[in-house]
């Protein structure tokens, strides 16, 4: 499917690139990661190392790196 406007109607009838609804979807769970990594740490609980939550750190944990 090719990058471009595309209508999302249960946004208000708004144009969006696909590129910008996935790319704001990534971003919106890492803003999730981090409130719950700064709820663990508030309590005292530092076991969430965000650098290591990444799509890199995954492909080289699963073999997939290059």
């Amino acid at each position: 499917m090719p990058d471009g406007p595309a209508e999302y109607p249960y946004l208000g009838k708004v144009l969006r690139a696909r590129s910008t609804i996935l790319g704001q979807a990534i971003h919106h769970a890492t803003e999730h990661r981090a409130q719950i990594a700064g709820a663990l740490a508030t309590n005292g609980i530092d076991a969430i190392d965000l650098d290591a939550l990444d799509v890199w750190a995954y492909g080289d944990a699963e073999g997939l790196g290059a």
